[in-house]
C-alpha cells in the first residue's frame, strides 16, 4: 500500500509512487521511467509547520516515510548535506543520492572526507530510524575506509543499512558509490547507543 505522503509527493512531481514486493518505498518519474536524479526537483516531504525541524523530529512525529524526498535540515552542520535526496527506505535500509557540489568539496575539488563521515553518520542514523522511529541514538563510534575520490559535480549514491539492532546498541554500515559506475568511494561503520 502506498502511504499518503508518497502519493502526495508523486502527484506534485508528475511521478508515480510504486509499491513493491520488498519493504522498500520508491518514487519513479513518469516522464523518465527512472528514479529521480539530482537534476529533478524533488519536493521536500514536509509541510509549512515542519520547516526548521530536523529529519529526526519529523520521523518521530510521522514515521520513517518522512525521510523520503529532499533532505531537510534546520540549519547548523546538517546544511552541508543540502542537495541530498532520499530515494528509498525499507526496514533497516536507506538509499540516498547527493551531488558533489562546492559545499561538500575539498581543496582538490573532490568529495571531502568530513562530508563522507557526515554522510555515514546521517545515513546510518536514518537506517536506524526505519526500524525505531523514536530512537535515533547517540554516536559511540564511527569509522570510514576511503577507496577512491568522487569528483566535482559527480553524483554519489549512499546506501545505509542496519547490521544489528540490540537493546542498547545499533550497528550500521554505509557505502558511498559512484552513481555512473557503482564503484566504491568509501565504506563506513557507525555504532550508536540507543
Amino acid at each position: 500500500m502506498i502511504s499518503p505522503l508518497i502519493a502526495r509527493m508523486a502527484s506534485s512531481r508528475r511521478c508515480v509512487a510504486l509499491s513493491s514486493h520488498s519493504s522498500l518505498s520508491t518514487l519513479r518519474c513518469a516522464h523518465t521511467s527512472s528514479t529521480p536524479t539530482s537534476k529533478d526537483k524533488v519536493p521536500p516531504a514536509s509541510t509549512h509547520n515542519e520547516v526548521g525541524t530536523s529529519f529526526i523530529e519529523r520521523v518521530k512525529a510521522r514515521g520513517a516515510t518522512a525521510l523520503l524526498g529532499a533532505f531537510l535540515h534546520r540549519g547548523g552542520f546538517d546544511r552541508t548535506l543540502e542537495g541530498m535526496v532520499v530515494d528509498k527506505i525499507g526496514k533497516g535500509e536507506v538509499v540516498c543520492r547527493i551531488p558533489v557540489t562546492k559545499g561538500v568539496q575539498n581543496a582538490y575539488s573532490t568529495l571531502h572526507g568530513g562530508a563522507i563521515s557526515t554522510l555515514v553518520d546521517v545515513v546510518g542514523t536514518m537506517a536506524i530510524l526505519t526500524e525505531k522511529p523514536t530512537t535515533p541514538g547517540v554516536s559511540v563510534e564511527l569509522s570510514v575506509s576511503f577507496a577512491r575520490a568522487a569528483k566535482a559535480d559527480e553524483e554519489v549514491i549512499v546506501k545505509g543499512r542496519v547490521l544489528k539492532m540490540g537493546r542498547s546498541l545499533a550497528f550500521t554500515e554505509v557505502e558511498l558509490l559512484r552513481a555512473d559506475t557503482l564503484q566504491l568511494i568509501a565504506k563506513g561503520k557507525h555504532t550508536k547507543a540507543l
